[in-house]
């Protein structure tokens, strides 16, 4: 009878730690991001064929000089992409240099975020050129860490229509999944 228990413990076991995310390098980390049932990447394809994704970027993946700036703000990246190219990629001449104006200078009136009753403005996107990623364009979002996200349940991001055809997004994330990954320590 004893041996039966302590085999059926040692089974239990076996499964419950198998079922759990092993998460010790980066590499694990972003490939954990990227599963769907993480949800740490939200993707929306729109009427125009354009396919916008939101990938949650923990502190934990930037240089280590970075690291100490970065527990004080939440920074998510805005892939965005038409037929597994690049969206400035599908844009004629004329319109390239607008678009790259815009993912420069302008495109933070364009994302709102909220946790709460209000929406605020992103106040700082920056753009990282094609030419590192040949799949889309990225834009990394980011936002301040403050105690009103601490006691919410839901982050939401909306993009809004600005131009190319690209219609309107919305993005929700669990703020506990986002919390769960920033409670990791990784080598």
């Amino acid at each position: 009878m004893t041996i039966r228990c302590i085999l059926l413990l040692l089974i239990f076991s076996c499964v419950c730690f198998s079922c759990g995310h092993n998460i010790s390098s980066k590499e694990d980390l972003i490939r954990f991001i990227h599963r769907k049932d993480s949800g740490l990447k939200k993707e929306n394809d729109t009427q125009s064929n354009i396919r916008m994704a939101m990938v949650y970027m923990p502190y934990q993946l930037f240089p280590v000089n970075v690291k100490s700036d970065g527990q004080d703000n939440f920074y998510f990246s805005l892939q965005l992409s038409s037929d597994n190219k690049p969206l400035s990629t599908q844009v004629s001449r004329e319109m390239y240099g607008e678009l790259i104006q815009l993912f420069l200078f302008d495109f933070q009136q364009y994302i709102t975020y909220s946790y709460g009753a209000s929406a605020h403005t992103v106040k700082h996107i920056s753009y990282n050129q094609h030419d590192q990623n040949p799949y889309y364009d990225n834009l990394i979002v980011t936002i301040p860490r403050d105690a009103a996200f601490e006691g919410s349940k839901v982050l939401r991001f909306t993009i809004k229509e600005f131009g190319f055809q690209s219609g309107s997004s919305s993005f929700s994330f669990k703020t506990k999944d986002i919390n769960r990954v920033n409670g990791l320590i990784i080598d």
